[in-house]
């Protein structure tokens, strides 16, 4: 089936887990990978950090920020689309310090959303 676009937030990231959670069951990831089943929040002394979805694959943590936008068709709607993605990565670049910078914290609450 389709995907509705105006699904935004927090119901388009449970489309994404659970679009990835099938894809790994069948594929050879399976028992390797394993995807947070909802956001990983977390205070650091800055600020509060909310991880989108979270893949731990082996040793390996993947941060993932969701966005559910339409595929640009013109020149304006290509640049919003590129501010967004734009965005997007200083939001998960942000996020990537602030669990290198505070692990600890990230890991207990990244257990107590297993």
């Amino acid at each position: 089936g389709g995907l509705d676009l105006d699904r935004r937030g927090a119901e388009f990231e449970r489309y994404c887990v659970s679009e990835l959670q099938e894809s790994i069951s069948t594929s050879r990831l399976r028992g390797r990978a394993h995807p947070m089943p909802t956001s990983v929040t977390f205070s650091t002394p800055q600020r509060r950090e909310e991880i989108d979805l979270v893949l731990f694959l082996d040793d390996v943590v993947l941060l993932l920020e969701a966005k559910c936008t339409l595929w640009p068709d013109d020149c304006l709607q290509y640049a919003n689309h590129r501010d967004t993605i734009e965005g997007a990565v200083e939001q998960i670049e942000r996020k990537y310090r602030a669990v290198v910078n505070h692990y600890p914290h990230f890991q207990a609450r990244s257990r107590n959303s297993a």
